[in-house]
Parts: structure tokens; C-alpha cells; sequence
């Protein structure tokens, strides 16, 4: 039996996996509660003129460029498969040095050092008409265990994006839906298959999507600069328990990967390597340092008794340094964590975004309040320029010290 589609593509039929460069496509890497997948295609042309006539006589490209934004839902539920977890983990987040997002076996340096060597990912994206069956396969409700698996699916429109680079990780905790992560992607290099191909199978799971209750503020190692703290945070108390309440509105962390290239004269990187193109990153590398943003906006609940950081150092005797901590920590059971002092864990695994202890104040903004009945909020932006962010799942707290690496 069809379901007459109008053969269109819609969310229900397109899948999306990402995996690491030269693997293949598995259940365990079908990118889980995405949201929205985009593809943008750009290539630069120079128009060639010669004297004598106001007409152009031809054109020349530059080196296309892909860029692949993806958005997704987090999920506190089944933190320990990787294709549910926040996408970005360093491999080892014990100390500051493995968790180092430059380390070799996080996002890497360059493309010519195996010790440092970049990060590459490919992708596979996938698209059915609606019309087809497969593409509305459903199970009851208690069938949705991850056990059951649908049949491989016949008629597929398949693009491979090959060797593509980080450029952006972004995250957004609002009031209202769900928490969301934002990736980023640049490549060179597509192809498409042909219509005949099939993909692993995938079936839903049970999940516990991120949203506002699960930030964990009452845990001890939850940490907010000293100036958001003082400008919107209380505590009551309740059965004999201190709970911090900080009417936070919203909180958005961009961690932005800028990469630079050298120029190898005589070669075009990745253009002529068929379907693998391995060197198309060879001569690449990050420009340092990278730069992570943080904003956070709240009910105003007093006064802000403010030192203008934001100078200029041409007519001040001294600098200001960069020593704001941020680390942001998600429970599923944050009531576990109430009360917790600095230095506990929850026994759940949790979710931590470490920001580290080099955040700089660079703006403080006021808005609402007026007579149409809306709070009074303050809106905070932080950056740091110390390549410090790390994003991982566990159920320890680790404390980073800065080293120069």
C-alpha cells in the first residue's frame, strides 16, 4: 500500500550521518534529533576583460566552498552514545592538556603534523521521495526500545560531503522549547550517488530532551561570573536547603574555528582525487586564537555597581585581565544536585560546558521594563581568547588549571 506523496522532500524523509573521515555510515552515527539540515554552495567567479570592448570574454572560478549547518535537540537520556551526546568531545577530559580543544584527537592544529593533525569528518546525507513507504515506517509505542530494526530502504538520493571541517559549535539555552546545538561544517567536495543505494537501519529510541529544568544551578560546581551572580541571584531556603534563584532568561555559548591555508603552488588540494579527497586539507590550519562567546540574560533583580572594563589602554595605567569563570552543567535528575557543595558529583552522568577561568567581560546591555508590563533584563557577553572550551559527558566535575600549551 502507498501513501500517494506528493513527491516532495520533507523532515520525514531525509536522514543525516556523520562520521569520522574514511569510515562508513552505522546506526551508531545517523545523527539523532536533528532539526534542520542545510547546504550552502559557493564559488567565487573573477570576470577576464581585455581592452577593446566593454564586454567580459570569460570567467574564472575560485575553489568552491560547502558550507552544511546542522541544528539539533540535546538529549540527557542516552548521553553515552555518541550519536545522541553533544556532537564536539574531547577524547580525554581528565586534565587541561588532554581536553585542550587543539590536542590531537579533538579539533587538532594543522594538516601537515601528524601529532596535531586536524579533525576531519565526512557526511552523508540522504533524501526519499514521500511517496514511498519506507519512509512513514512506524512502530507502537512500546516497540520504541532501540532493539527492533526497520528494513534496509531501496531508492535513495545520497550526497557525500568528504573531509569536512568544524568551523562552528554554538548552543542555546532558552525559557521556552527545548535547548538546542548548532554545528557548523566547510568542505570541497560533494558527490552524488546514484538513486539505488540503501542506508543501515534506524529506529526510534525513548529520549529525555534538554530544556530549561535542566540546568543544574544548585550544583556546587556550576559556576557564573561574579557580576551576574551579584546582579540577579537570591537564595531561600527550603527543608533547611539553600537553592540559588536567578530568573535566567537565556544563555548562549559560539565557540567560532577560523582556519587559514597555505598556498601549494603548482597543486590544486582535493581536486583531482576522485571520491576521497584526502590532502584537501593538507596545507590548512586554525587561526589562534580560537574565540568562544558567551552571552547570559536575566531578570534584573538590583542595581549594577559597575567598573567600566571596557577600556581603552592609551589612557589607563593597567590592563584588564581576563578571570571570569563559566561552566554550565545539565542533569536529567537536577533535583539530586540541590544543595550540592563545590566538590560533589551527581551519580548520573551529566553534561558540562567548561568555558575556563580566562572569560572577559565585554558588554553589559539593559532592556525591558516598561509600562507595556515586561521585567527589567541584563544581557552579559563574555568572550575568551584562551582556546578553552570543552563540552563532555560524565558523572565527575573535573577542575581545569590553565597551562601554556
Amino acid at each position: 500500500m502507498t501513501h500517494g506523496g506528493n513527491h516532495r522532500i520533507f523532515w520525514a524523509a531525509q536522514g543525516l550521518w556523520v562520521y569520522p573521515a574514511g569510515g562508513t555510515p552505522s546506526v551508531s552515527n545517523f545523527m539523532r534529533n536533528v532539526q534542520a539540515i542545510g547546504v550552502d554552495y559557493g564559488a567565487d567567479a573573477t570576470s577576464i576583460f581585455d581592452l577593446g570592448r566593454s564586454q567580459n570574454f570569460g570567467e574564472v572560478y575560485a575553489r568552491p566552498e560547502v558550507t552544511i549547518t546542522i541544528e539539533r535537540h540535546l538529549d540527557l537520556q542516552r548521553t553515552s552514545e555518541a550519536n545522541f551526546a553533544p556532537f564536539y568531545r574531547p577524547a580525554s577530559v581528565t586534565n587541561y592538556s588532554n581536553s585542550y580543544i587543539l590536542k590531537n584527537g579533538n579539533i587538532g592544529a594543522c594538516g601537515w603534523d601528524p601529532s596535531s593533525i586536524l579533525k576531519e569528518w565526512d557526511m552523508q546525507l540522504v533524501y526519499q521521495s514521500d511517496d514511498d513507504d519506507d519512509a512513514y515506517q512506524s512502530q507502537a509505542a512500546d516497540e520504541r526500545d532501540c532493539t527492533s530494526a526497520y528494513e534496509a530502504i531501496d531508492g535513495l538520493f545520497t550526497y557525500k560531503f568528504k573531509r569536512c571541517l568544524l568551523t562552528n559549535i554554538s548552543y542555546n539555552f532558552p525559557i521556552d522549547g527545548e535547548a538546542t546545538e548548532s554545528l557548523t561544517f566547510s568542505t570541497r567536495n560533494i558527490i552524488k550517488e546514484s538513486s539505488n543505494g540503501q542506508i543501515p537501519n534506524i529506529q526510534p529510541c525513548p529520549s529525555t530532551l534538554m530544556r530549561r529544568e535542566h540546568l543544574d544551578g544548585n550544583n556546587g560546581k556550576f559556576i557564573l561570573p561574579t557580576e551576574v551572580e551579584s546582579a540577579i541571584r537570591t537564595t531561600e531556603t527550603e527543608a533547611e536547603v539553600n537553592r540559588y534563584i536567578r530568573l535566567i532568561q537565556n544563555i548562549d555559548i559560539s565557540c567560532e574555528i577560523d582556519y587559514g591555508e597555505m598556498t601549494d603552488v603548482g597543486k590544486w588540494r582535493g581536486s583531482d582525487q576522485g571520491t576521497d579527497p584526502t590532502e584537501q586539507n593538507k596545507w590548512r590550519y586554525v587561526n589562534t586564537p580560537i574565540e568562544t562567546t558567551c552571552s547570559i540574560t536575566a531578570v534584573a533583580r538590583k542595581n549594577i555597581q559597575q567598573h567600566m572594563l571596557i577600556k581603552d589602554t592609551n589612557f589607563m595605567d593597567e590592563f584588564s585581565v581576563p578571570d571570569r569563570q563559566i561552566r554550565l552543567i545539565a542533569a536529567r535528575d537536577t533535583v539530586a544536585n540541590q544543595g550540592l557543595a563545590a566538590g560533589s558529583n551527581n551519580s548520573e552522568r551529566m553534561v558540562i560546558w567548561d568555558l575556563g577561568e580566562k572569560n572577559i567581560l565585554t558588554g553589559i546591555s539593559t532592556s525591558g521594563g516598561d509600562t507595556s508590563g515586561g521585567n527589567a533584563e541584563l544581557t552579559f557577553e563574555y568572550v575568551n581568547r584562551n582556546n578553552d572550551f570543552v563540552v563532555y559527558v560524565d558523572s565527575s566535575v573535573y577542575e581545569y588549571t590553565p597551562v601554556k600549551l
